[in-house]
């Protein structure tokens, strides 16, 4: 995400090829990225784009892919009090 932040205010585009698969395939993880992406918004006054929302989705999904279901739940946890 602070990546995603410093690339908006330096004006650097990231065109998000898989965005279309990721919220095919990652529906919940990608309604997550919109989220955050408002949350973002709300918190600091930084727009993200939606390719920013299919990022943070594939962010969650390889976090799940490595962690147990009690880190996943405490990932979750963590990203819903940001």
């Amino acid at each position: 995400i602070a990546f995603a932040i410093k690339r908006k205010k330096e004006k650097i585009d990231l065109p998000n090829v898989v965005l279309s698969e990721t919220k095919a395939i990652y529906k919940k993880e990608y309604q997550l990225g919109l989220w955050a992406i408002k949350l973002i918004k709300e918190k600091i006054g930084i727009q993200l784009e939606e390719a920013e929302a299919g990022y943070i989705a594939l962010h969650l999904v390889n976090f799940s892919t490595k962690n147990s279901s009690q880190n996943i739940m405490q990932g979750y946890q963590h990203i819903l009090n940001f």
